[in-house]
């Protein structure tokens, strides 16, 4: 995962440096967004999908700096945004 994260950082990075040199950056808007989360646990095959998806914007006009939603103070299941033995995780927003 870190690997796959630093990809994509690098390939954004590497975006908005030309982005910024062709004085584009500020008409541009970047959205990465998951269709869907996965459980927490595993079903014996991998796990199943959930709620509770990812999402990011970027942007020259973007006012950023902001984190939308609260991520769970803590894994266990189930808990306050946990909703089952599963691992359902419950969107704040």
């Amino acid at each position: 995962m870190k690997d796959k994260m630093g990809m994509i950082n690098a390939a954004l990075t590497s975006f908005v440096a030309e982005m910024k040199e062709q004085q584009l950056w500020e008409d541009v808007t970047i959205v990465g967004a998951t269709d869907f989360a996965r459980t927490l646990s595993s079903n014996g095959q991998g796990s199943d999908h959930a709620w509770g998806g990812n999402s990011f914007v970027l942007g020259g006009s973007v006012k950023g700096g902001q984190i939308l939603g609260r991520f769970p103070s803590r894994l266990v299941m189930p808990g306050a945004q946990i909703l089952d033995h599963r691992g359902r995780v419950i969107p704040t927003t």
